[in-house]
């Protein structure tokens, strides 16, 4: 067999053997069904965590889109540009539908583009407010500037955004804004909805 089936056989031996020693160690009176006891007894006094603290941010969120498209007529719009490396652009492409559709807003993913005027021609068409760059990361030195200036040429003046972490690209890339793992996702759509003037009623607004 293989060191890697080893390995997996091993770790899954561990496991059965932690869940039969501890299911012996209740059957009965044991110093486990003992100390279970003492616990259920300390933890009836902790008070338990909000779970419905992060559902309720996401729906706050999605609630100031759907009321920003009612009052203006329009849903923010999300354009993925997938460009490059198949299986980059496909996987960063649906990591950034993933995060926006978050936030309720409407995300047009299109397969790939062959060149970035492509892409441009195509966001122009969809008069996207956001647009996402989504390729490899030793790529988008090349891609970007491209893009943005595709933009420009059409006309438009989209938010830009790389999907992919700053840090690991090899140069600097021309974008207003990153979406990545490392981000905070409510900080970093709030962020998206301020750039687009999306406010709550009573948040003033930055001049």
């Amino acid at each position: 067999s293989t060191p890697s089936l080893d390995r997996k056989e091993s770790e899954a031996s561990v496991d059965e053997i932690s869940v039969g020693a501890f299911r012996d160690a209740l059957q009965g009176p044991s110093q486990m069904s003992e100390l279970l006891a003492k616990l259920s007894e300390d933890l009836a006094d902790i008070e338990p965590l909000r779970g419905e603290r992060i559902s309720n941010d996401i729906e706050t969120l999605r609630l100031r889109t759907e009321r920003y498209a009612t009052e203006t007529g329009h849903v923010p719009t999300v354009f993925l540009a997938p460009l490059g490396s198949p299986k980059m652009r496909s996987a960063r492409a649906n990591f950034a539908r993933n995060v926006f559709g978050v936030a309720g807003f409407e995300v047009d993913k299109p397969l790939k583009f062959e060149t970035p005027a492509d892409a441009a021609v195509a966001a122009a068409e969809a008069d996207a407010d956001i647009v996402v760059l989504c390729s490899a990361d030793e790529e988008y030195p090349e891609f970007a500037p491209a893009l943005r200036s595709a933009l420009d040429d059409q006309g438009l003046s989209p938010l830009l955004a790389v999907a992919g972490a700053p840090g690991r690209m090899n140069a600097d890339v021309p974008a207003d804004d990153f979406i990545h793992r490392g981000n905070l996702l409510l900080e970093k759509l709030e962020a998206f909805q301020e750039s687009l003037g999306i406010r709550d009623e009573k948040a003033p607004a930055n001049d």
